[in-house]
């Protein structure tokens, strides 16, 4: 908001251009956050991008990795 402010001014717009559209834009990013925050809970915003980036499904060639996800032996690293 604040860069937003400011390109707006150095590029000669009336401040009572700037101030509604800054205030606007700042009190709908507020509400969106609370409503996010309300919906997923602590850190709404980066549950709801990273939900985002999920694919819608996934596709496997057998089921052989669903069998060993309990092996030990099949985590590099570990004993």
């Amino acid at each position: 908001m604040l860069i937003s402010f400011a390109v707006l001014y150095i590029c000669g717009l009336s401040l009572f251009i700037i101030l509604p559209v800054v205030l606007g834009l700042g009190t709908g990013l507020f509400f969106t956050v609370f409503r996010l925050s309300h919906k997923y809970g602590e850190h709404g915003l980066m549950k709801y991008f990273a939900k985002r980036q999920l694919p819608k499904y996934l596709k496997f060639s057998s089921r052989k990795i669903f069998i060993h996800l309990n092996k030990k032996s099949s985590l590099p690293g570990r004993i």
